[in-house]
């Protein structure tokens, strides 16, 4: 389909302002993405303010507990008579009055003596970590710490009975999904709280994508202090998640901070940043599509004030075209560069009205000169063959332009009881090929006429020093330029022996019958240089003796060349194929079966290559 500069140049102008319009979009959806990033980070020091709160208060929950439980006095005085069981009972109802998870009770040597909520060889561990955390009054008063398979608040205080240190209790309070769940509805986001184990509470159910994404992180959070997890799905949901790390105990002076305990994630629905994204788009696409639309009309008003002219010269040049006249001419309407189009074509067309008569005076000139050239090469080959009793000989040629690059004769001598048999097929086509083939024919005619002694020198001198003599006559004549392949061969009448000889030509192929079977078969011949290629060729002579009834084909390879459809080649098998089933056809007949077989193998494709043959049949 055509399509006119019109909608192109508009198409063109359309396609500029989409480029910019969308490079406009994305330098405004990178803004916004900024934009929804400083955002995040905002929503991440606010969510990291209010954790910090969460787990302060929950800190001073257990703190408070463990200051009262151990003003007791009934737990004190227990204490002081070391009344292990009646302590446990009394943990027992601490425990249920301060909604505490674990209470241990420690002696005056720190050894564990009574607990609640846990078995005591469980509790070895909260007294391991009171121990190495050196967790007392005047050190520190509580922390987090991961004991087991969860997260707890711990907190201890001395009991002290009439001023006399009798032990330390030890109150601790599990970090739950509960505890996470709450800590969830203050700040609006889920909560995950995690160590490099995995999470430990969590406010919403985790897949295991989920889970592994939290281990990943872990080893960032040692070095920074917030690390961004990105788009995760938990649930049906999906969630834009970053964790921040809880440091256990600030930094000491002149020491670095101890590594993370643990670390909080929290994870806003995407559907929330999407809606907010949302919004901020739509509010700057809308002076976006308002100067596409813009522009858009700007442009096909542009590109119609352009294309105006073009396309009323593309109308006159399509007339010109469709009616041959060469004589149109262009209008040069505008004074600007379509006009100056218009003004050199007009001057071009002048110019080629005025050689285009030149052109084809030359063409009929040269259409003359080939169809005399033409009918002057058909003078060259024989019309009619030699009839002796030695040998039939049919021949065919054709040939793919108005002259041949192939050529043959057969010279009967019936004094010297000899049938000569050339064939020659020059490099290319059209003149040079043809202009070889008359020297080809010259040599081999000049030869035949001249006498010496009574006999015609081409029946006396070997093929091969035939081929030495034409080489050197081609080689004074055309100086290299163009050269043939050329084949001689000599029938001896009474012998039926032929002698023969090749310059670079296809071997003939040889069909006799034997024990009852038509067998055919190429001529020897070593490989020699081509007519024209060297000045020093080596040519040899061969002989073959043919029986009775024996059909020799001598050819150039225009015929084993010929294409099909498919681009394959006949071929010299099929080529063989054909005369193993003439076993008792004419010469004629056989010239005639080839053809056709050759030509139903091409199926129509036009020939590549000028194609002649001769049959010969041995009587």
């Amino acid at each position: 389909m055509r399509i006119g500069i019109r909608y192109q140049l508009t198409g063109v102008s359309i396609f500029v302002i989409l480029i910019t319009a969308a490079v406009l979009t994305i330098t405004s959806t990178v803004i916004l993405r900024r934009t929804m990033a400083t955002q995040v980070s905002e929503r991440t020091a606010q969510v990291g303010a209010v954790l910090e709160g969460q787990i302060a208060l929950r800190r001073r929950e257990v703190e408070h507990g463990v200051d009262l439980a151990s003003a007791r006095d009934q737990l004190a005085n227990q204490v002081n008579y070391e009344s292990w069981t009646d302590v446990t009972k009394a943990l027992d109802e601490i425990l249920r009055d301060k909604r505490t998870d674990v209470a241990i009770v420690f002696d005056s040597t720190g050894q564990i003596q009574a607990t609640s909520g846990i078995p005591i060889d469980k509790a070895a561990a909260f007294g391991a970590t009171r121990a190495r955390k050196g967790l007392q009054r005047g050190k520190a008063n509580s922390l987090i710490e991961t004991i087991g398979d969860n997260v707890y608040f711990v907190a201890v205080k001395q009991i002290v009975w009439f001023d006399n240190p009798r032990g330390e209790i030890l109150f601790a309070k599990a970090f739950t999904d509960k505890i996470a769940a709450d800590i969830s509805k203050e700040i609006g986001a889920e909560v995950v709280l995690f160590t490099d184990k995995g999470s430990k509470a969590t406010s919403v159910t985790l897949p295991q994508k989920f889970v592994d994404a939290l281990k990943g992180a872990w080893g960032k959070l040692a070095t920074e202090k917030l690390v961004t997890l990105g788009s995760l799905s938990a649930g049906d949901s999906s969630y834009f998640t970053m964790a921040i790390p809880f440091q256990p105990m600030p930094a000491a002076a002149g020491k670095p901070a101890e590594p993370p305990l643990v670390a909080f994630a929290f994870a806003v629905p995407e559907t929330e940043i999407a809606n907010t994204q949302r919004r901020t788009l739509t509010g700057a696409l809308v002076p976006i599509v308002l100067v596409t639309v813009i522009g858009v009309l700007l442009g096909l008003a542009l590109s119609n004030q352009i294309a105006r002219p073009i396309s009323a010269m593309a109308e006159q040049f399509s007339r010109i075209s469709a009616s041959g006249d060469l004589s149109l001419r262009v209008q040069e309407s505008t004074q600007n560069e379509i006009g100056d189009m218009a003004r050199s074509f007009n001057a071009m067309q002048e110019r080629v009205e005025q050689l285009h008569g030149r052109v084809a005076q030359a063409e009929e000139r040269m259409r003359k000169e080939l169809q005399m050239a033409s009918t002057v090469q058909e003078m060259l080959f024989q019309q009619e063959m030699p009839h002796n009793r030695a040998c039939d000989v049919a021949a065919y040629t054709s040939t793919l332009v108005e002259t041949s690059g192939d050529w043959y004769a057969v010279f009967d001598d019936p004094d010297a009881k000899r049938t000569i048999f050339v064939i020659a097929d020059a490099t290319g086509h059209g003149a040079s090929a043809a202009l070889l083939t008359a020297i080809t024919h010259g040599f081999f005619q000049t030869m035949w006429t001249v006498k010496q002694a009574g006999d015609a020198v081409l029946a006396r001198i070997p093929p091969s020093t035939l081929l030495s003599m034409l080489n050197t006559v081609v080689l004074n004549s055309a100086h290299g330029t163009i050269t043939a392949t050329v084949f001689v061969g000599v029938l001896h009448h009474g012998s039926r022996k032929m002698v023969y000889s090749s310059a670079g030509h296809i071997p003939p192929i040889v069909a006799r019958w034997t024990n009852n079977e038509m067998k055919a078969n190429i001529l020897a011949c070593n490989p020699s240089s081509s007519i024209g290629s060297s000045p020093t060729p080596v040519y040899e002579d061969y002989s073959v003796e043919l029986p009775a009834d024996a059909l020799v084909l001598i050819y150039t390879d225009g015929l084993t060349e010929v294409e099909n459809q498919q681009g394959l080649q006949w071929g010299v098998r099929k080529l063989i194929g054909v005369l193993r089933g003439c076993q008792t056809d004419t010469v004629e007949l056989v010239r005639q079966k080839v053809l056709d077989n050759c030509m139903a193998f091409a199926g129509g494709k036009e020939l590549m290559d000028d194609m002649t043959y001769l049959t010969l049949r041995v009587l």
